[in-house]
């Protein structure tokens, strides 16, 4: 285990390494020897820390580098191996969009096709239109379709014809 990490993580905690000892049940001298990689917790610490943290084990370990959830199934959405890194930075940007608009909050997620209570649904304001992966591929602006596919590639006319040299000495 990573002894930098548990350090990290129970400072973002801030509590004491006798406060973290007494949740997974060993002292608060082991959990010190645990931070600066002098010895290494058994398996069964290891998942209790992972647990206590809501960090996945392969974190701890130093396997990955983004603190993934322990309890996985409410917080990752696994992606077909299919994709590309293009589809999926497009997906990325389009979570992330749905993620600043506040969608989840507990108000809708208690009911969601009513305001809460005591708010008149008029006077409710609408989130800003996100992109949709359709519009994410194409780098149109947020709230915007892409145009159809022939119109996108349509340059403006040009205000006189350019005479192709070609075509000039043929038909001369």
């Amino acid at each position: 285990m990573r002894g930098d990490r548990l350090l990290l993580l129970r400072q973002e905690r801030r509590i004491s390494q006798r406060e973290l000892g007494a949740v997974v049940l060993v002292s608060g001298y082991t959990i010190s020897a645990y931070e600066q990689d002098r010895c290494d917790p058994s398996d069964d610490i290891k998942k209790r820390l992972a647990e206590y943290f809501d960090v996945s084990l392969d974190y701890l370990m130093g396997l990955i580098d983004q603190p993934l959830s322990y309890r996985r199934d409410a917080n990752v959405v696994m992606l077909p191996r299919t994709l590309t890194e293009a589809q999926k930075a497009g997906l990325r940007l389009f979570l992330s969009t749905l993620e600043d608009q506040n969608w989840a909050s507990p108000a809708e997620e208690q009911d969601p096709g009513h305001p809460p209570r005591g708010e008149d649904p008029g006077q409710l304001s609408a989130p800003e239109p996100a992109r949709t992966p359709a519009a994410i591929g194409q780098g149109a602006p947020i709230g915007q379709e892409p145009p159809p596919p022939g119109e996108a590639l349509q340059a403006p006319a040009a205000a006189e014809p350019i005479a192709d040299p070609a075509v000039a000495v043929a038909g001369a």
